[in-house]
């Protein structure tokens, strides 16, 4: 829904599926795919069973400042693999 009201968009039937026509579309599937990079990253932990549910506006805006940082897909994607790794950098 963040990035909906973000593309100043209605919200779809389906949680963050935004109906998205004419000028906004190209924008919308930009966030979106950079979205789904960011998900896919487990950038965020989801809660465990009991916990409650899960809070999307951290995902959503993060993919919105990638978005608007005009980086190329590749390298968000390669930024957001270097950023879950961070550990292997970090001297013990």
């Amino acid at each position: 829904m963040g990035i909906c009201l973000y593309l100043g968009m209605g919200a779809g039937d389906f949680g963050n599926t935004c109906k998205a026509t004419g000028e906004g579309s190209e924008k919308a599937r930009g966030c979106h795919k950079i979205r789904s990079a960011v998900w896919d990253a487990d950038a965020f932990y989801r809660p465990a069973s009991g916990q409650g549910s899960f809070y999307h506006k951290p995902v959503d805006y993060l993919a919105i400042v990638l978005y608007e940082s005009g980086r190329p897909l590749a390298q968000i994607v390669k930024d957001l693999d270097v950023m879950m790794n961070v550990s292997e950098f970090i001297p013990s």
